[in-house]
């Protein structure tokens, strides 16, 4: 760690000619006048070291054809020229050696708030966020945390949308309503039961037929023996063989009509089988419209609860990464006690209030720590709104350049407690 040792700078900007050698560490006040050179002296020290992002477009006195500035630390003097044609850098080290990528030199000895550490208070939360992030190191982790967040809710934001889409499909496949029909009628089965039918009943309708001629044939022959009952002794053997005639197909009118009740005793009812028939297709209509809302509202609401499942589950790993956030946070190592970050690691807190809600002596307190926590090698800060410290934040910056080893040089308007002197772009009474 080292700081500045001395400056030279010459027609940078508002300076003629400058050089300061200033203390090791605590406060260097550069005081003066408005439109002196105070803030060119810290422009020039930041144009040396901070490279060509941080030299304007006009970096020579008005009237001058160049300018230089030389800084000289502990193990290194570092020299930038500029000219019309541009700036020339030359970084050497204590025995004299050039670097060949001097501003890779420089780069590796300054921090990001080196020439501006209240520059943190005037960043956005976010960007406030992102500096203690890389205080902390933990940037990759929670990179890595936002990157598995990020996809979880896009995971959730699908399953939330096809749960949406599940429950209107089921909302619009209700379940069959009341019991449930007769199974299926088997019109093949019931219709060769009604042939049976019928032919037994074609049978039973024949044999009766043939009963009904037989009586009837007797009843003839009975009323042709009572006419010719006066012709009997003429036809007595003609009788004897009408009478056996009669006897035998008594006989066989018997067993026909046994045969009749046995045919009758058993002789299935046709009408309910006919109606039976005749209703088959409602009844197999009405049988099959239940099995298929009862399938359909089945798989409508398999579906709903497999989304629902899915949403639950995404909401689970959400919840598990916000957590191992939290966790990460708990644990995070800040300069100070009490400093950390917001849950969704985007804004930091101070105590427990968001950062911007603290105090100015807290604010001031808790941007040094940071600029004294990204450990630039080269231990030094340059404050330019120095006059908008009150004594008390003065005293508590020079306390605070003392305890961390920084050398900080503030601008400030007048000749109250200075260091140097800025008149007329040089140091008074030199």
């Amino acid at each position: 760690m080292t700081t500045i040792q001395l400056v030279q700078a010459e027609n940078i900007k508002r300076i003629q000619a400058i050089e300061v050698k200033p203390t090791p560490t605590g406060l260097e006040i550069i005081a003066g006048r408005n439109e002196q050179g105070k803030s060119s002296l810290l422009d020039a020290i930041e144009m040396a070291l901070g490279g060509k992002g941080s030299v304007p477009s006009v970096p020579i006195r008005k009237g001058a054809d160049s300018a230089r500035v030389v800084i000289k630390t502990d193990g290194l003097v570092v020299t930038r020229t500029f000219t019309a044609g541009g700036s020339y850098l030359k970084v050497e080290d204590a025995n004299g050696r050039t670097f060949s990528s001097p501003q890779a030199v420089l780069d590796k000895l300054v921090g990001a708030l080196t020439f501006d550490p209240l520059g943190f208070l005037r960043m956005k939360p976010a960007e406030q966020a992102g500096v203690l992030i890389a205080v902390a190191g933990v940037r990759d982790q929670l990179a890595e945390l936002d990157s598995q967040e990020q996809e979880a809710c896009l995971t959730r934001r699908d399953a939330k949308r096809d749960l949406t889409q599940a429950e209107g499909e089921l909302a619009g496949k209700p379940g069959p309503e009341g019991d449930e029909p007769e199974a299926r009628i088997d019109v093949k089965a019931v219709a060769a039961e009604l042939q049976a039918a019928l032919a037994r009943r074609r049978d039973y309708d024949l044999l009766q037929q043939q009963q009904t001629r037989t009586l009837e044939a007797n009843e003839g022959i009975r009323r042709g023996i009572v006419e010719i009952e006066a012709q009997i002794k003429q036809l007595q053997e003609n009788v004897k063989q009408r009478e056996a005639m009669i006897a035998k197909q008594a006989a066989d009118a018997k067993r026909v009509e046994g045969r009749m009740r046995d045919l009758l005793d058993g002789l299935p009812a046709i009408t309910p089988l006919e109606e039976r028939i005749a209703s088959a297709d409602a009844t197999n209509r009405q049988y099959d419209e239940w099995q298929n809302k009862t399938r359909e509202h089945q798989e409508a609401k398999t579906k709903r609860d497999e989304c629902n499942a899915a949403v639950t589950q995404t909401e689970k790993a959400v919840e598990i990464i916000r957590g191992n956030r939290r966790n990460l946070l708990a644990g995070l190592k800040t300069p100070l006690d009490g400093l950390t970050l917001a849950e969704d690691a985007r804004q930091v807190v101070w105590g427990e209030l968001p950062f911007d809600q603290a105090s100015q002596s807290e604010q001031l307190r808790v941007s040094l720590a940071i600029t004294a926590a990204l450990n630039p090698e080269l231990r030094i800060a340059l404050v330019r709104d120095g006059s908008l410290l009150d004594d008390e934040h003065l005293a508590q910056l020079a306390r605070w350049a003392t305890e961390q080893q920084f050398q900080v040089w503030l601008e400030r308007v007048g000749t109250d407690g200075a260091s140097v002197v800025i008149e007329d772009g040089m140091v008074a009474d030199a």
